[in-house]
């Protein structure tokens, strides 16, 4: 069943379907008044533009995120959370001509062979740091 406390999305998956609707509520208003000012926020910013970009299937997605994981290992960085996640590998996927909705990425994330790759919830680095130090 899907947990709709977990789902992200971005502005630029929303506001396609804000203008199209054609909502004129104040609050919609602020919202596109701003995302105009910010010039490309509300466009895709990268080389496709996101009409151009396919679907990707499972398995992409599954490749995005091992390639993510390994990045970060790659360049001794924090493993990204499930939150961080979708960011990342969407920009992946969009280097491949693909689109993955972020609710999809966590979704597909939780696998096993990704779960053991990101840190347990519970002690930030911050606070094992912290830790270390006071034992030093």
């Amino acid at each position: 069943m899907l947990d709709f406390t977990r789902c992200v999305f971005g502005v630029d998956q929303v506001l396609p379907i804000v203008r199209r609707r054609g909502d004129t509520s104040w609050l919609i208003g602020k919202l596109l008044a701003a995302v105009d000012r910010a010039g490309t926020q509300a466009r895709a910013s990268d080389d496709a533009p996101a009409a151009d970009l396919r679907p990707a299937s499972e398995q992409q997605i599954h490749a995005a995120i091992t390639r993510v994981y390994d990045n970060a290992d790659r360049t001794g960085e924090k493993p990204p959370n499930i939150r961080e996640l979708p960011g990342l590998v969407q920009q992946d996927l969009r280097e491949t001509g693909h689109a993955a909705s972020g609710n999809r990425i966590m979704r597909l994330a939780e696998a096993k062979q990704h779960a053991d790759r990101r840190r347990k919830p519970g002690a930030t680095l911050a606070s094992e740091k912290r830790k270390a130090d006071f034992t030093k």
